[in-house]
């Protein structure tokens, strides 16, 4: 018989023991139970959004969505258009400009919207964007790294020394004989848009009259 009630005070006590121990890590989380309601209160007051954490095919993303449909900063860089332009609003524009112009990699500055998305594109880089939309751009050839133009690196050696030096610059005997060559490309059709229009913001709409 004592064996028996030293069987049971045994078990009391050690069900004491793991009462007192569940009771201590119930009091050690109170302070993350109200931290979480604090919390929670901020979001509801403040109309916080918070971000899925998981992202499924039918989780709207917000680079998904038109420009006009996100409520951000207006864009600060280049970069900034990729992300908040519909890629598949702008996808087919570019599809149709590069089988327009093959031979034209560099959308002209008019097209401003297709022009402006390039552009952010080619900074990012296709490391920086999303693999399903490197993917499709791969597929139609998109060329992410301009080949250097030695027309681009006289223009704005041109600018620079403009800046520099002033007007008087372009009177040089070499300056006004590029502007000649620029001025034959163009008339014999070996000078794009693009061309053009920088040669127009240099010297202005006139510049092919001699």
């Amino acid at each position: 018989m004592s064996k028996l009630f030293l069987s049971i005070a045994v078990r009391i006590l050690l069900l004491l023991q793991m009462t007192n121990g569940f009771i201590q890590n119930i009091n050690k989380l109170a302070p993350c139970s109200i931290v979480l309601q604090q919390r929670r209160s901020q979001i509801l007051n403040n109309n916080i959004r918070l971000e899925p954490l998981f992202v499924t095919s039918s989780t709207p993303s917000s680079s998904s969505l038109p420009i006009h449909d996100i409520q951000s900063s207006p864009v600060s860089s280049l970069e900034d258009v990729y992300w908040d332009v519909d890629f598949d609003d702008m996808f087919p524009r570019l599809e149709q400009y590069q089988h327009l112009h093959p031979n034209e990699p560099m959308v002209p500055k008019k097209q401003e919207k297709l022009s402006a998305w390039v552009m952010g594109l080619r900074r990012l880089g296709p490391d920086r964007v999303r693999p399903e939309h490197a993917l499709r751009l791969a597929y139609i050839g998109f060329q992410w790294k301009l080949p250097r133009s030695k027309f681009m690196e006289r223009y704005r050696e041109i600018r620079k020394n403009v800046k520099l030096h002033g007007q008087a610059y372009m009177m040089l005997l070499e300056i006004q004989d590029w502007i000649s060559e620029q001025r034959v490309d163009r008339r014999q059709y070996k000078m794009n848009d693009v061309r053009y229009q920088y040669m127009v913001d240099l010297l202005g709409e006139n510049w092919m009259k001699e």
